[in-house]
């Protein structure tokens, strides 16, 4: 999916599902997850990898998938009951992880365990200039976001 599209879906997902401020959508270049929601920082992050070799339908039920874990809150089990019950009425499937037959998978598991011994992810953190571009990609995204509504 593109991930343009893929972030102006997320955000307008988020705002749907009344998931706001302080709570943010982030990127990381992670091949390890799809998606995460990180309750310390108040984010929801999705991969760029994972995101660019996917389909809309499997990207939109990882951010129903992500934010089912934030209206469960902190405290919930982390794919347990209430949170099934929650993903499952904001219209994800509810799966704790997607089906591989539809999941494309753009690497092998081999070639992420070499990269992560190599060092070559990272930690997943974008440079400068990437969060630069992203970060102006982002406010151009809001504004016609914004003039749409």
């Amino acid at each position: 999916m593109n991930i343009i599209a893929a972030e102006k879906m997320m955000l307008k997902l988020m705002r749907e599902h009344s998931v706001n401020w302080p709570w943010t959508f982030a990127w990381n270049k992670k091949r390890t997850a799809f998606g995460l929601c990180d309750f310390e920082r108040k984010r929801i992050v999705l991969s760029l990898p994972w995101v660019e070799a996917n389909s809309r339908a499997v990207v939109k039920n990882y951010a129903l998938h992500e934010i089912a874990h934030v209206l469960a809150g902190a405290r919930a089990v982390d794919h347990g009951r209430r949170w099934k019950r929650i993903a499952l009425a904001i219209g994800c499937d509810g799966e704790e992880f997607v089906n591989p037959e539809t999941l494309y998978q753009p690497f092998t598991s081999a070639s992420v365990a070499d990269a992560t011994r190599s060092g070559e992810f990272g930690g997943g953190a974008m440079t400068e200039d990437e969060e630069k571009r992203h970060n102006r990609r982002r406010a151009e995204m809001e504004a016609r976001i914004a003039q749409e509504e």
